[in-house]
């Protein structure tokens, strides 16, 4: 008996599981003959032509299950600090070496660690993550009686809940329907005689900018600096953005410089500055 730096989960049941390490008594020198789990990192010995794994610090895994024996029924149980494991030679009243055939078969894994050369042993945490694909079935440590498999809840069958409240869709928030009138833009902005890489133009003579994130209805009114009117565009449909040709009520197109759009829905309002630039029409490309 010793200590082991460690503890294993084990993930279908939450039960936390036996652990259970040796070593090689001969490999003194890769401290297997000080009952602590300490390997090394040797492998092989070059010198002597001998496999040294360390000390062979074997670990093993022990798992809560049932195993009959020659006759005899072995239980062994979830963590007990091995307790069981040590006496159970003497509680079933047999040779040790048939015991061992019964605890050795209950270990779930098996392996076998090294150490690493230049660094400090148990310096840093290690955690194992052991995955297996297995199909739906009553993942329970021992067996279960019908009796209470029928008085279970889901017949000890894999459950779980869940909720979707946090990730909900809300509708007619208030408080959102405000918050997202901050997403209202106008693209581009400042608008450079065109839209360049948005390609909201039909042709040559066509300056058009974009007004996005828009509520479905909406009225959105645009003024010079002077305050007048420019124009004034109602929404009343579900498509987010609306287009500006840059002309006014007479369709007259705009001079350059900076205005400011108002859009006004039921929800609240926004105020947007927009800066334009215009380009003098080029009909030499007709």
């Amino acid at each position: 008996m010793s200590w082991f730096p460690g503890y294993a989960i084990n993930v279908e049941t939450g039960e936390r599981m036996n652990i259970v390490f040796g070593e090689d008594s001969w490999l003194v020198e890769d401290n297997g003959r000080d009952m602590l789990f300490n390997p090394t990192s040797t492998i092989f010995d070059l010198v002597s032509g001998t496999a040294r794994f360390g000390g062979k610090h074997y670990v093993y895994i022990m798992d809560h299950t049932t195993r009959d024996l020659q006759g005899r029924v072995y239980d062994f149980p979830a963590y007990d600090a091995c307790k069981y494991i040590r006496n159970g030679s003497k509680l079933h009243d047999v040779p040790s070496f048939i015991y061992d055939l019964a605890w050795y078969s209950s270990a779930m894994w098996v392996g076998m660690p090294l150490s690493i050369d230049g660094k400090e042993w148990l310096d840093n945490d290690v955690k194992i993550r052991i995955r297996v694909a297995k199909p739906y079935s009553r993942y329970y440590s021992t067996p279960l009686d019908s009796a209470a498999i029928a008085n279970s809840q889901n017949g000890h069958l894999p459950m779980y809940r869940f909720e979707t409240e946090s990730v909900a869709t809300e509708l007619d928030n208030p408080e959102k329907a405000i918050t997202d009138l901050d997403l209202i833009q106008v693209v581009p902005n400042p608008y450079y005689a065109y839209a360049g890489g948005e390609g909201y133009e039909r042709n040559a003579l066509d300056n058009r900018i974009k007004i996005t994130n828009l509520p479905e209805q909406c009225v959105i009114s645009i003024y010079n600096v002077s305050g007048t009117l420019i124009r004034q565009i109602t929404k009343d449909e579900p498509k987010t953005s609306v287009d500006w040709d840059l002309k006014n009520f007479a369709g007259v197109p705009i001079a350059g410089g900076v205005y400011i759009i108002h859009v006004k829905s039921d929800k609240g309002e926004k105020i947007i500055k927009w800066f334009g630039g215009l380009r003098i029409p080029d009909l030499n490309v007709f």
